[in-house]
């Protein structure tokens, strides 16, 4: 296992807005706005315009064991988290470009995939997330870096609810 660097271990904060994902690799669906987004729930500071660099994620590369972090409930602004271990291996691919990691949730009995393509126009990372449970390529979350704080942002649907 690598060890970290002092700067490292700094947190990098990544805001899914549908915490039922997990805190490094979350499941949302992004599109277009619609003309008529009044039902829509949206998080405070929604933006799908941050940026970032091609080599964002390069600390991330190796074996680990981390700790994950989810949402009891979304959308009822419980604020209560559920965490849980997993072991995460992550390869970087075209030079940074693009990241792979599987991950496993010992106490879950389920797995999942990210892969993370980095938009060299747009200066944009897109997350895309698939879980052993469904199989399913999900759509990507969009965002970027500010130093060590990533955001990322989509749209989603909670029990038939559409969430950003």
């Amino acid at each position: 296992m690598p060890t970290a660097t002092e700067a490292q271990r700094t947190p990098i904060i990544v805001r899914y807005l549908l915490a039922g994902s997990l805190a490094m690799c979350g499941v949302t669906a992004t599109a277009a706005a619609s003309a008529d987004d009044s039902h829509r729930t949206v998080a405070p500071g929604y933006t799908l315009a941050r940026t970032g660099g091609a080599h964002d994620f390069d600390y991330f590369q190796g074996g680990w064991t981390t700790r994950q972090r989810r949402l009891t409930v979304r959308g009822a602004g419980s604020g209560v988290w559920e965490e849980f271990p997993a072991t995460l291996c992550m390869s970087l691919y075209l030079g940074g470009l693009a990241t792979v990691d599987e991950l496993y949730f010992p106490t879950k009995g389920w797995s999942g995939l990210t892969l993370r393509t980095f938009d060299l126009a747009k200066r944009q990372w897109s997350v895309y997330w698939v879980s052993s449970a469904s199989g399913r390529l999900e759509a990507p979350v969009l965002g970027g870096f500010q130093g060590n704080h990533g955001e990322f942002y989509g749209e989603d649907q909670d029990n038939g609810r559409p969430r950003r």
